[in-house]
């Protein structure tokens, strides 16, 4: 159960790698964000909210922690779903790396201020 995160982290850099997503001299990100995975980066990290903060605005009590949990990045095992019905993994790798990259750049600058 401890090396669930770091392996999961793991088979997304692999994932990654695999695809040519990541420059091996480097190790920097190769070109720009794609526009696919920019909508899905969207779509994972603002809807969610916005539903959770509507209800909880409009119609039901929900706490903080459930609005915390609707903007959280995408899971490792979105990953294991690409992989099991052979759908696009460099779309789902690279939407797992932004999200987290993007809450943790977030989440520092809410502890910060």
């Amino acid at each position: 159960m401890l090396l669930a995160v770091p392996i999961g982290f793991f088979a997304v850099g692999v994932a990654l790698a695999g695809e040519g997503f990541v420059r091996r001299a480097t190790g920097g990100l190769r070109g720009t964000l794609d526009p696919v995975v920019a909508a899905a980066v969207a779509l994972k990290l603002l809807v969610p909210a916005a539903i959770m903060l509507g209800l909880a605005a409009l119609l039901i009590d929900v706490p903080d922690a459930y609005l915390v949990q609707a903007a959280m990045p995408t899971a490792v095992n979105t990953l294991v779903v690409c992989h099991a019905y052979g759908l696009d993994r460099r779309i789902a790798a690279a939407t797992i790396a932004w999200t987290t990259a993007i809450v943790v750049c977030v989440g520092v600058v809410a502890v910060l201020v």
